[in-house]
Parts: C-alpha cells; structure tokens; sequence
C-alpha cells in the first residue's frame, strides 16, 4: 500500500467500529539486467539494506539510499 491514512470496518452479522491504519514507509526495490550485471535502485522512502545472493549463497550486501542505484554482479 502507499504511504497515507486508510480506513475499514467489517460489515455483515456483526459490525465493527471503525479502524484506522498509517501508512509511512514504502519499500520499492527495482531491478533491471544491464549487461552481465543488475541494476538494483530503491524507489521507495526508506534506506534500504539489500543482501546479494549467487543462487544460495550470500555474496555481499548494500546499504541503497533513496533514488539511489547500484550495479551488482
């Protein structure tokens, strides 16, 4: 969901009272082939930390900072 104030309630036998829940983060991780690498950029609201996998296996990690792009093999 984007970041803002969203309302429900239940409706049918029994009712309820109306609830409320804020939104204020959003996580966005974009990826995108660029050669024999990948371009990973963070379009969401939060600094994001982003672990690298070779299949199984961790091979390295990153902070990305909002709008911020990184290329990793």
């Amino acid at each position: 969901m984007k970041p803002g104030v969203y309302y429900w309630k239940v409706d049918g036998v029994l009712q309820s009272e109306v609830r409320k829940i804020i939104i204020v983060s959003e996580i966005n991780l974009k990826l995108r082939q660029s050669g024999d690498e990948y371009e990973v950029t963070n379009s969401g609201n939060k600094i994001l930390k982003v672990d690298i996998y070779n299949n199984e296996t961790l091979v390295g990690n990153l902070n990305l900072d909002i709008d911020k792009s990184e290329n990793v093999s």
